[in-house]
């Protein structure tokens, strides 16, 4: 899923200056693990996936004064969301379904 459908929001993401600026995770490691779960070297979706939620978590939580759920415009998911038969306005039980499957 990573490696092809969510490719290029993970990216996207992950090497924004938004979640660099964080200082979480050197940026060379993100490139690193990327680059070697896109070769297919290692399967490296599980903590790819985890610091994606973490960054969602982070602009919907801290950086958001109104501590909604992200609008359109702000989700890089919403396209695969959408594609995959989701409504436009999800529960928050149907989000959090949904944003915390196992990415294969």
């Amino acid at each position: 899923y990573l490696r092809h459908e969510a490719r290029n929001q993970t990216e996207g993401l992950l090497m924004d200056e938004r979640f660099k600026d964080r200082h979480l995770v050197r940026s060379e490691f993100i490139v690193e693990l990327l680059d070697r779960h896109q070769r297919g070297v290692n399967d490296h979706s599980g903590p790819l996936w985890a610091m994606t939620m973490l960054e969602l978590w982070f602009r919907t939580w801290i950086d958001s004064d109104s501590n909604s759920l992200l609008s359109e415009n702000e989700d890089p998911f919403i396209e695969l969301l959408q594609l995959r038969g989701a409504p436009d306005e999800q529960s928050d039980a149907s989000l959090g379904d949904t944003l915390t499957a196992a990415p294969s």
